[in-house]
């Protein structure tokens, strides 16, 4: 119990030092979140976790998605019925997702750390957000994996796709 209790305020020191250099440069008021959080811990300690059945299912779900597994993509209308956008290969992935890490800590010239936006590998830089999803739809013409764009709005693909 004790070895968990000090792992856990291990990460929250880890936690509140990452924050501290995001731009959360109140440190009084870092050390007093500390405190509640230390506070909180000893007195209610960490849930029972024995079996981590979500950690080996995002294990699953991790090494499943890694593998070029033949699906299918619809999209929704209206009133909420499904139509084929196509045969596809994989699950999508969000536009917002990045290939690298989108920030960089930088050091000012006042000595203090700043967290700075860095581009992608393409030179641009993406959203943190966005409602867009990339989906390896396979190419009725050449029948190889080809990415289409889609969103609620709007789907953009270099072929026509199979909707009514």
């Amino acid at each position: 119990m004790l070895k968990k209790i000090s792992i856990m305020l291990f990460s929250l020191l880890l936690v509140s030092m990452a924050l501290s250099g995001c731009g959360h440069n109140n440190s009084k008021l870092s050390r007093e979140q500390m405190k509640l959080h230390k506070q909180g811990t000893l007195q209610v300690g960490m849930p029972a976790i024995t079996n981590f059945q979500q950690q080996r299912f995002l294990k699953d779900i991790y090494q499943m998605s890694d593998k070029p597994m033949p699906t299918f993509a619809y999209i929704k209308d209206l009133y909420g019925h499904l139509h084929l956008l196509c045969n596809s290969i994989g699950y999508g992935i969000p536009y917002a997702t990045q290939y690298d890490n989108p920030d960089r800590l930088v050091t000012g010239n006042d000595g203090h750390s700043h967290v700075i936006p860095q581009p992608d590998p393409d030179d641009l830089y993406h959203p943190s957000s966005a409602a867009g999803t990339w989906v390896m739809c396979i190419n009725p013409v050449t029948k190889k994996p080809t990415p289409v764009y889609v969103e609620p709005n709007v789907v953009v693909s270099p072929f026509k796709l199979n909707v009514k």
